[in-house]
């Protein structure tokens, strides 16, 4: 017998979950550019290089911020974070040939059809020195939501990728 241990993930009867799962549609978007980026409020130059990503992405390992929703923005194409607003959850941040991806598990199904179709575009909402408030502590960039806008303010950037479209596909297919 085998000393190995193996958690299988159910929906059956008597199974709970142990952490997050991904449980909608998964999409892979584009939010930023390594470079310099004009911040849209203050005007001043943020320069996102590999430091600033990779404390981003740790950032987000780490669960400093606990909940990175997808809301889609309001009528005025403003960000929010009002939870009536929310289509999914941040699941995953990638870097990949100087750009950073944000994974996105869309969990509203009456939206996830959308993505790429008729919303186009997302923005990144993140606190560039944002206090992790378990420890108190300034912890450096931390992305807080990929909001669903058809206005970005960063511009030029990869559109919707469905991640399993290709599974997805086959399964339908044998339906």
């Amino acid at each position: 017998m085998s000393n190995e241990l193996v958690i299988v993930p159910s929906d059956g009867e008597g199974y709970i979950p142990l952490a997050r799962t991904r449980s909608g549609r998964i999409f892979r978007k584009h939010l930023l550019n390594m470079g310099n980026l004009r911040h849209p409020t203050t005007g001043t130059t943020i320069t996102i290089d590999d430091t600033f990503v990779k404390k981003l992405k740790k950032n987000f390992d780490d669960n400093v911020c606990d909940i990175v929703q997808i809301p889609l923005a309001n009528g005025k194409n403003e960000h929010t974070e009002d939870p009536e607003r929310n289509i999914g959850e941040v699941v995953d941040i990638e870097v990949n040939n100087n750009k950073v991806y944000a994974i996105l598990d869309v969990r509203d199904a009456t939206h996830a059809h959308k993505l790429g179709k008729t919303y186009l575009g997302a923005s990144a909402m993140m606190s560039l020195d944002y206090t992790d408030t378990k420890t108190g502590n300034k912890v450096g960039p931390t992305l807080l939501h990929s909001c669903v806008t058809n206005r970005p303010y960063v511009t030029g950037l990869e559109n919707y990728q469905e991640i399993v479209a290709a599974w997805r596909n086959d399964q339908d297919k044998q339906r």
